[in-house]
């Protein structure tokens, strides 16, 4: 457990910007989709929603944005046609010494070695398959120099597997234009290889191998890692792929089901889809895990109600969550109290003692920690870094002059809107 809070700390923080980063993907006249712009933190980025909803779809508009010329079309290029797409990807500094900027792949500085792969959910296993279909595996690996995992590596792929592999070496063969693995594994004194294999088996065995012998600073794309696992497997796969993404200094994207998976990402690098009417949309600016996951059939268990003043105050404490807790807001629920601070203090009071499996915050505006001094309640109180009340921050942030405010609509990102009432 200490580890994987680790790898959330690294792909929240350090990771981006040691790895290509995608900065923006700006997405118009896709079939199916309302156009929008996303704009993911880091080297790591995860698209989630239900079936049908575009994932894929999504994932190979990327890849096809990113290829070069030499590399294989996405399996069904009729679905992008007459979309338009537009990304943006930032090298780390390291690999462009002084010269700092936003290339596209086709734009990057001289000397950066990088590329882009797609690993669909057909590549994983059907290739393997249709290649042991028409030769034995002895004749395969003829000719093909033997290779081998290391060991961390196979203690990860174990733990995904629930098994304890001993070693497991690995063939290269091609297949048209691609370089296909077939696998042997020893364990308990029993060696067998990929025709012998489950279809999970294989599936986590063709994800180690490509992740750990990616170039380092590529791009990988891939469809869904979690398939084909039971959901104890999908713990353990993502601490796999965020290992080799911080060891190679990778910028991943994945589409998955797994709600898992998503709670285990950083809130600034997951991305939820959905349907409304006809179209598949994107969210502006960072949403809350709770709704993502429940979208993904997960209701976290509550380990915190927060009371706050307005909506101004809820949004800003997303933005708060989001930016320091990587993983809490799958545990907290933020409820607008409409009357305000005198609300706070009378939930607060009334709250049964003797709760002990949720805790209650009330969360006030800088203006209120005088006013709340002399509040009688067990339950603690705590102040958003502002010293005034968050409207006239606001407004001083921005410069304006005004008498009545009223809150909008707010978004992310270091953007908001305050409607303005001149009196």
């Amino acid at each position: 457990m200490a580890e994987l809070n680790k790898l959330r700390e690294d792909l929240s923080s350090r990771h981006k910007a040691a790895a290509p980063s995608i900065e923006s993907f700006r997405i118009k006249n896709l079939s199916g989709f309302a156009d929008c712009v996303i704009n993911p933190k880091g080297g790591f980025l995860v698209i989630c929603g239900g079936t049908g909803v575009g994932k894929t779809t999504l994932l190979e508009l990327l890849y096809s944005s990113l290829r070069g010329e030499d590399d294989p079309a996405p399996r069904n290029m009729s679905r992008l046609s007459g979309a338009f797409a537009e990304v943006n990807v930032a090298f780390p500094a390291e690999m462009k010494g002084d010269y700092r900027g936003i290339f596209t792949l086709d734009q990057a500085p001289a000397g950066v070695q990088t590329g882009v792969r797609f690993v669909g959910l057909e590549a994983r296993t059907a290739e393997i398959q249709f290649a042991l279909a028409d030769e034995d595996f002895d004749v395969l690996k003829e000719g093909a120099g033997r290779k081998f995992f290391d060991r961390s590596l196979v203690d990860l792929v174990s733990l995904v597997c629930s098994k304890s592999y001993d070693r497991i070496s690995f063939y290269e063969t091609e297949i048209g234009d691609r370089n296909v693995p077939i696998f042997e594994v020893e364990m308990d004194g029993l060696i067998y290889n990929s025709n012998s294999m489950a279809t999970g088996e294989l599936s986590v065995f063709y994800l180690a191998w490509v992740i750990s012998t990616a170039p380092p600073y590529s791009i990988l794309i891939i469809e869904e890692p979690e398939a084909h696992l039971p959901p104890l497997s999908h713990f353990a796969i993502f601490g796999l792929l965020a290992r080799y993404t911080l060891k190679l200094k990778l910028c991943l994207v994945i589409s998955t089901h797994s709600p898992t998976i998503a709670s285990e990402v950083p809130d600034r690098s997951l991305v939820s889809i959905r349907r409304a009417g006809r179209q598949s949309i994107l969210p502006v600016g960072i949403e809350s895990k709770t709704k993502i996951l429940a979208r993904l059939g997960l209701q976290p268990r509550r380990q915190a109600v927060l009371f706050v003043e307005d909506n101004l105050a809820r949004d800003v404490l997303y933005e708060l969550i989001a930016e320091h807790e990587i993983n809490s807001a799958c545990f907290v629920e933020i409820h607008v109290c409409i009357n305000g601070a005198g609300e706070i203090k009378t939930r607060l009071e009334n709250i049964p003692s003797g709760l002990t499996s949720i805790s209650f915050v009330g969360v006030l505006d800088g203006d209120m920690r005088q006013k709340s001094a002399s509040w009688k309640t067990a339950n603690p109180i705590v102040f958003l870094p502002f010293v005034k009340e968050m409207e006239v921050e606001f407004l001083g942030i921005c410069g304006l002059n005004c008498g009545v405010v009223s809150v909008r609509k707010t978004c992310f990102s270091g953007r908001c809107g305050i409607g303005c009432d001149h009196s």
